[in-house]
């Protein structure tokens, strides 16, 4: 008994159009899914860019006394003194927990903005 290889498969079409188009051997499926409107209307966009650039300021306010403190502590060892270095100039206490907060509330708004939609 022989077996004898069918001809390869061919699709000659001109134009063909379609969201999704599944074409598994000539079986043809065509999903056409709802129309959900997933992005937020022209409001939305709006606070979801001041809510990035609320958490901007937020990390920029963070990281202020981080840094200044790094640069105090390699200051010290790049002059090699055995005296500890002076923490007096870095000041954690406002900036901190103002950083912490604009963080959260920029990213609040961020996702307030997300959850708008457009009224239809």
């Amino acid at each position: 008994m022989s077996y004898h290889r069918p001809p390869p498969g061919r699709y000659d079409i001109g134009q063909q159009r379609a969201e999704r188009i599944d074409n598994v051997a000539g079986d043809q499926h065509n999903y056409h899914a709802p129309a959900i409107d997933l992005l937020p209307g022209r409001a939305g966009r709006i606070v979801i860019i001041i809510g990035v650039l609320v958490a901007f300021a937020g990390f920029a306010a963070f990281a202020y006394p981080i840094l200044s403190f790094m640069l105090v502590i390699f200051g010290a060892l790049q002059q090699q003194s055995s005296t500890p270095p002076d923490l007096s100039q870095v000041s954690f206490t406002p900036w901190l927990p103002l950083g912490m907060a604009a963080i959260a509330l920029g990213s609040l708004l961020s996702i307030v903005g997300g959850l708008m939609r457009r009224r239809r």
